[in-house]
């Protein structure tokens, strides 16, 4: 490569100010290092791809209309205004958008044809105690895409972390305990009574939840109900079939019985829950649902047992008059729901806005939000687990369609 005066020379990994360069480069190191740090120091590291006739004065100012960049790499256009010279020992990264001064044209097989391709960034890391400033070129025509003001203060329900085994336990233990406490309220007369559960009153959903920890506890009793509920309930789902079975088992037993049993085994499949192998976990199963169709048995263990208790204690309270008590952990069961609508949600994106204790702001599905709906936090978990088709949600903004396609949403419990 030509090395004569008013011509670039390539300067490879193994520089030194001693051995040839481009004397241009050799002048403005010279002039640099003559300089104190400052935090605005244009380091010549960005500007080694082009030619110019002697030092550049202008070094420690940012690019600009006055101080243009030729695109290349992070490199620096000189005054000068001589082209720079293509690097022939990397690759250069491709550019998003055009530049506002013209790229360099590089061979069509160090160039990635990927759109999404990022302008590079230099990963030199700078030693301590320097003030090294790096600026990024962006068009001038087509400015950075940035997040509207609105989407900023919502979170991505998609992004939510899942729950773990820990997490699990103990938003198992504080919704045990919530769930006794509920129980503990109930008269001779609240039995009998309906319950939101079709074909379900009171005594029925709390044998449920009896034969749900039994079936934690015990691998071969939930086998034995699987086996039973498909064979005597062949007209149903594998998940009713499964809970009939379940309900059969309790036929004999009273109320208060039903409640101490509760009391005693639930502590225990909470822990039971934890101990399962992971292969066992990374295994999936029916859920009954359209939209996601299979789950993982760790997704089932961590999450929707804690759901489905949380559902159940709603269902009590609401059918015997109880007040339904929110606490810390209901949150995160509000939350581990919405994520799975995000997971699954296949129309328009919205801006989800759940009022109450347990509320929050979420974006459900991607892309910017077509509209943003409002509701109460535990009335629209009724809504999203099919209790109440005809759940009242505010429309704040945005189309019809977004407000319809909420309503009919639907997750596993």
């Amino acid at each position: 490569m030509p090395s004569s005066s008013g011509e670039c020379a390539r300067r490879s990994a193994s520089w030194s100010p001693t051995g040839p360069s481009c004397p241009a480069i050799r002048a403005a190191r010279s002039w640099q290092a003559s300089r104190p740090p400052s935090p605005g120091r244009w380091p010549i590291r960005y500007w080694r791809n082009c030619c110019t006739g002697g030092p550049y004065p202008d070094s420690n100012r940012p690019p600009g209309p006055s101080n243009p960049r030729c695109g290349s790499w992070n490199s620096c256009a000189p005054p000068c205004g001589r082209p720079c010279m293509p690097d022939s020992s990397r690759p250069r990264a491709p550019t998003r958008t055009e530049w506002p001064c013209t790229p360099l044209s590089r061979p069509a097989s160090s160039v990635s044809s990927s759109p999404t391709s990022r302008p590079h960034r230099s990963r030199r890391a700078a030693s301590p105690g320097s003030h090294r400033r790096q600026w990024t070129c962006s068009s001038t025509s087509t400015p950075p895409r940035r997040a509207s003001p609105m989407t900023q203060t919502y979170v991505d329900a998609a992004r939510l972390p899942q729950t773990d085994r820990d997490r699990s336990a103990l938003v198992g233990e504080a919704e045990g305990r919530a769930a006794i406490n509920v129980l503990q309220q109930l008269g001779d007369e609240d039995w009998q009574r309906p319950t939101d559960c079709v074909e379900w009153d009171v005594r029925t959903l709390v044998s449920h939840l009896v034969a749900q920890c039994e079936d934690i506890i015990s691998l071969p009793t939930m086998l034995r109900r699987e086996i039973t509920g498909r064979r005597r309930h062949s007209g149903k789902g594998p998940v009713d079939a499964h809970m009939a079975a379940q309900v059969a088992d309790h036929t004999a037993a009273s109320g208060p019985a039903l409640v101490a049993q509760f009391a005693l085994l639930w502590p225990r499949a909470v822990r039971a829950r934890g101990r399962r192998p992971a292969l066992m976990r990374r295994a999936t199963i029916e859920s009954g649902l359209s939209t996601a169709p299979r789950m993982s048995v760790g997704h089932l263990l961590d999450t929707i047992y804690n759901r489905d208790l949380w559902m159940h204690r709603l269902d009590l309270a609401r059918a015997t008059g109880q007040s339904f008590a929110v606490g810390d952990h209901d949150r995160h069961i509000v939350e581990q729901a919405v994520r799975d609508l995000a997971l699954t949600w296949s129309e328009a994106p919205f801006a989800l806005e759940l009022t109450g204790p347990a509320g929050g702001r979420w974006l459900i599905g991607p892309g910017e939000p077509t509209a943003v709906v409002r509701a109460d936090a535990v009335t629209y978990l009724r809504a999203l687990a099919g209790r109440d088709p005809d759940v009242p949600l505010e429309l704040v903004s945005g189309s019809e369609q977004a407000l319809a396609a909420a309503r009919r949403a639907r997750v596993v419990f």
